[in-house]
């Protein structure tokens, strides 16, 4: 199992957060807090499972192009909350977090545990 920490800092609408490989990974949840009370917005997954076989041989980082909300991970923040999005299955090549602020600033952290080998 591997954890990843973001740290997002809130200043435009909607953020793409980092991509991760988790090409030989099984399942992945998030928890996710907020440095200002009166945060609100959205939180969703998006997967992809673009993948350059040339960039690969080269042992080059994969940069997905087309990406694809998750059905039924997300979930909406209201007044800065701690929220987690509970495990699920995951069988895609990368995967991302979306952050769409609808008020407030500051910073974002998000946990992420994604299980595999």
């Amino acid at each position: 199992m591997r954890s990843v920490v973001t740290n997002y800092n809130q200043t435009n609408a909607t953020a793409n957060l980092s991509a991760q490989d988790v090409s030989n990974s099984f399942s992945c949840s998030a928890i996710a807090n907020f440095s200002d009370a009166a945060a609100a917005g959205t939180l969703k997954f998006q997967a992809s499972n673009d993948k350059n076989a040339a960039m690969v041989a080269f042992g080059q980082p994969i940069i997905p192009a087309h990406w694809v909300d998750i059905a039924g991970e997300s979930v909406v923040v209201v007044a800065g909350a701690t929220i987690i999005i509970p495990k699920f299955d995951i069988c895609y090549q990368s995967i991302r977090l979306v952050w769409t602020r609808t008020a407030g600033a500051g910073t974002i952290n998000v946990n992420l545990s994604i299980l595999g080998f």
